[in-house]
């Protein structure tokens, strides 16, 4: 993988193909390798490029607190190193809050936003672990206790399964290579623990975005 330094640490990304740049956001608790069958497609038309967010994947995992302001900040810092702009955002779910808040202000970077399972208030919530997510977003010692549970025994590949299809469909549990790497990556010791007890991605942080993202289809409708 390519490396960019961002406030002096290494964030990991994969640039391939060659045209107008598109950029891939992930989600949280995953890598790049989420955007594979779509790198494939698009590469043969554009410049496509994917990062490991700071605490994700192979990027560094500073000790941190990793707020949606620092991440929009990280993608600034990319797209301006890398001349990407006006660049196509595509965002999936913290991706996506990622891509709007840097939209907001820097529209004219901007070419086009591609979104989907938008980190808003109702998607956060829903499902078996809605409540469990909005009670340890708003607490760092309970997203500690978390994190270190998780570091120590693990996540199941019972719960992976169901991670990886409350978010792809069920369709993503019939790539095996897809599932296993989710599964490791997951599991392995002090990556996604640290992200959890770090992350401030909350749904205090994006209300604001989501509220404005509103107002502004609205507007044009």
């Amino acid at each position: 993988m390519k490396e960019f330094r961002f406030r002096d640490y290494s964030v990991k990304y994969i640039d391939e193909g060659s045209g107008e740049p598109m950029v891939f956001l992930h989600n949280g608790g995953n890598d790049h390798q989420i955007w594979g069958r779509q790198i494939e497609y698009f590469k043969k038309t554009n410049r496509v490029l994917a990062l490991d967010y700071l605490g994700f994947g192979e990027s560094d995992k500073p000790r941190i607190e990793l707020t949606l302001p620092l991440y929009s900040e990280m993608v600034g810092v990319f797209v301006d190193q890398l001349k990407l702009a006006p660049v196509t955002l595509v965002g999936n779910c913290m991706g996506s809050a990622m891509s709007f808040d840097y939209t907001l202000h820097n529209p004219r970077k901007v070419k086009r936003l591609i979104l989907f399972n938008i980190a808003s208030e109702k998607h956060l919530l829903a499902g078996p672990l809605g409540k469990v997510y909005q009670t340890f977003s708003r607490s760092h010692l309970l997203r500690r206790i978390a994190a270190l549970k998780v570091d120590i025994f693990g996540i199941s590949r019972k719960e992976t399964d169901k991670l990886l299809r409350s978010q792809y469909g069920k369709e993503w549990l019939d790539d095996p290579e897809f599932a296993d790497h989710i599964y490791h990556l997951y599991n392995k010791k002090g990556s996604r623990a640290h992200s959890m007890s770090r992350s401030r991605i909350s749904i205090h942080s994006i209300r604001p975005i989501i509220s404005c993202c509103r107002r502004t289809f609205l507007r044009f409708a």
